[in-house]
């Protein structure tokens, strides 16, 4: 029974040992990783530090970039009216030309009438005055 006694002894010494390598790669690999992750938070760190005024810029980039919209829409809506009033103006400015052209075309008419009438009786009493004078030299 020695025997056996001894391939069980150098059996737990060797797992023994195995054990204690293994809890030496472990202890070693915890450490790597352990860094690692240290090297991580301060990238993190580094990159959360540089990052804060690129945000800030940003911020007052973006509420000056909404104040210059503000800004336009107030101008935009100026504009518009602008536009209304003066296309209500010019329809009223050309409501009154065509007014006025149909009262003045309502003159011209009669006056063109009027002129014509003095033409022909103008030339009526001229051509009347011409056969008298015909008659008196007979």
């Amino acid at each position: 029974m020695q025997t056996i006694d001894i391939i069980i002894s150098v059996s737990e010494i060797v797992l023994f040992i195995a054990l204690t390598v293994l809890a030496i790669y472990l202890i070693i690999s915890l450490n790597k990783i352990t860094a690692s992750v240290s090297n991580i938070e301060t990238e993190i760190s580094k990159t959360t530090e540089r990052l804060a005024p690129v945000i800030v810029n940003l911020s007052a980039t973006i509420n000056e970039v909404n104040s210059i919209a503000d800004t336009a829409k107030q101008e935009l809506k100026k504009i518009e009216s602008l536009n209304n009033s003066i296309t209500e103006t010019g329809h009223k400015i050309l409501d009154n030309i065509e007014s006025v052209n149909s009262h003045i075309g309502k003159y011209i008419h009669n006056s063109a009438g009027f002129i014509s009438a003095v033409s022909t009786g103008v030339k009526t009493f001229s051509e009347k005055m011409k056969g008298n004078k015909q008659y008196e030299k007979a």
